[in-house]
C-alpha cells in the first residue's frame, strides 16, 4: 500500500507517526510522573495502606503499615502474595468477613481495637476503611486503609475525665453555694425576727412610757395646809395631786410627831409604858 503512495504522502505519514510517537512519549512521561507522585504519597503518608487483587491477595503494602501494624518485625515480603484475611491481626480484629464483603462491592469504615505500635505501645485503636477498586463494572481489587486514632481516643477519654471532674466541681460548688444561700436566708430570717422583736419591745416601751406620769417644774404649795394649786387654779390635797400625776398610790397613817401634837394624852401614856 505504501508503494502506491506518493513521496509527499509518505512524508506526511512519517510526520504523523512521529507526532503520534511524541504524543505517546509525553503521555508516558505524564503517567510516569503521576506514578512517581502516587508512589511518593503511598510510601510517605502516615497511614497504613494495603492493596489486594480481586481474589484478596496482597499486591502492595506501604512502609508505614509494615512499621506500625507489623510492629517493625516484618518486611514487605512477609505480606505480598498472602490472602489479606489470613493475617493474624485481621483475624484478631474480626475483619475477615468484612474484608471479603469489600471485594464483593461493599465499602467499609469501622473503628476497631488493633495490634499495632502506637506511642510505644503495641495495641491501639484504628479506623479501618475498605474501598473496592473497579474497572468499569468489574471489581479488580481493593484498598484497605488503617488510621491510628489511639491518641485521639486517649485525648477524648482525658477530655471526658476532665469534663466529669469539672462537673463534680460544679456540683460541689453549687452545693456549697446552696448551703451558703440557705444559711444566709436563715440569718436574714433570724435578723428579721430579732428586728420584729426589737420593734415590739420598742412599742411596748413607748406604750409604757406613754402611761408614765411625771412631776416636773415648780409646784405652788400652801405653807400651812400643804395643798397644791393645779393648772386650773384649784387647791388640792397633796396625795390627790400626786396620784393624778404619777403611778403612785397612798396608804394613810400617822407619824409620831403628829401623834404628839394631835393626841398628847395618848402619846404621854405610850411614853410612860415604854419607860
Amino acid at each position: 500500500m505504501d508503494s502506491e503512495r506518493t513521496p509527499d504522502e509518505l512524508r506526511q505519514r512519517i510526520e504523523d507517526l512521529e507526532k503520534q510517537n511524541l504524543d505517546l512519549k509525553q503521555e508516558l512521561e505524564r503517567l510516569r510522573e503521576s506514578a512517581e507522585r502516587y508512589k511518593t504519597i503511598f510510601e510517605t503518608v502516615p497511614i497504613s495502606i494495603q492493596m489486594v487483587d480481586a481474589s484478596g491477595i496482597i499486591i502492595e503494602v506501604n512502609p508505614y503499615h509494615i512499621k506500625h501494624l507489623g510492629m517493625g518485625k516484618t518486611t514487605k515480603a512477609d505480606y505480598l502474595g498472602q490472602y489479606i484475611w489470613t493475617r493474624p491481626s485481621i483475624i484478631q480484629a474480626g475483619l475477615v468477613e468484612k474484608f471479603k464483603r469489600v471485594l464483593a462491592g461493599e465499602t467499609l469504615e469501622e473503628e476497631v481495637f488493633f495490634p499495632f505500635t502506637s506511642g510505644g505501645k503495641t495495641n491501639g485503636y484504628s479506623v479501618v476503611r475498605g474501598v473496592p477498586i473497579k474497572q468499569g463494572d468489574k471489581i479488580i481489587g481493593a484498598v484497605f486503609i488503617y488510621e491510628d486514632v489511639t491518641q485521639f481516643k486517649q485525648d477524648q477519654a482525658e477530655l471526658l475525665r476532665h469534663r466529669e471532674k469539672l462537673e463534680e466541681l460544679v456540683v460541689a460548688r453549687t452545693k456549697d453555694l446552696q448551703e451558703a444561700y440557705l444559711k444566709l436566708q436563715a440569718e436574714i430570717e433570724e435578723r428579721r425576727k430579732a428586728e420584729a422583736e426589737k420593734e415590739q419591745i420598742i412599742l411596748q416601751l413607748q406604750e409604757a412610757l406613754s402611761r408614765v406620769k411625771t412631776l416636773t417644774g415648780l409646784l405652788p404649795i400652801c405653807a400651812s395646809c400643804k395643798k397644791i394649786r393645779d393648772d386650773g387654779g384649784y387647791w388640792r390635797q397633796v396625795e390627790e395631786y400626786i396620784m393624778d400625776h404619777s403611778e403612785a398610790d397612798f396608804s394613810h397613817g400617822i407619824c409620831p410627831d403628829c401623834i404628839r401634837k394631835l393626841y398628847p394624852d395618848f402619846y404621854s401614856q405610850d411614853e410612860k409604858l415604854e419607860r
